[in-house]
């Protein structure tokens, strides 16, 4: 009977010690995870609730979400901190890790930024910005975040 129970115990025990290690290198694999290429299974309806996620874990409410095209969305968002908060615009874009924003872009969001007299507006795209950006961001607040910064933030936010 005691040799029963001492089998059962040890199975026990390395049933939980196995879930340990299991969940160990879970935790190590979502550290080192990268958002995903098109190209490696990215798809839009993965990068658009990415998108989501990733403003209401920065605390931003969601008023509106449109799809701009096949491979765009522009969302209406709120800042809800009294004084500092108020309207956001955020443009998404899903482009092939490598390909490059065009200005127009980037020029149609500042625009709407001013006609809307949004705070600010956030650019997130799978892409990459122009090195030329400087000019162009003086015309109305907005923040930029390429793949590289996405994958950053998907990270550290677990999205």
């Amino acid at each position: 009977m005691e040799f029963i129970l001492l089998i059962v115990f040890g199975a026990i025990t390395c049933g939980f010690f196995l879930i340990f290690v299991a969940a160990l290198a879970g935790k190590k694999q979502g550290l080192t995870r990268v958002l995903p290429t098109d190209e490696a299974g990215l798809d839009f309806a993965r990068f658009e609730r990415v998108c989501s996620n990733l403003l209401l874990e920065l605390k931003l409410e969601i008023d509106e979400i449109h799809r701009d095209g096949d491979n765009g969305l522009s969302i209406q968002a709120r800042n809800p901190v009294p004084i500092t908060g108020g309207p956001i615009l955020v443009q998404c874009v899903y482009l092939p890790k490598n390909q490059v924003v065009q200005n127009q872009e980037i020029l149609e969001l500042s625009n709407a930024i001013i006609q809307e007299r949004a705070s600010k507006g956030i650019f997130i795209t799978t892409g990459t910005f122009t090195s030329e950006l400087g000019g162009i961001s003086e015309l109305a607040p907005i923040e930029f975040i390429d793949g590289n910064r996405l994958t950053e933030l998907v990270n550290q936010y677990h999205l």
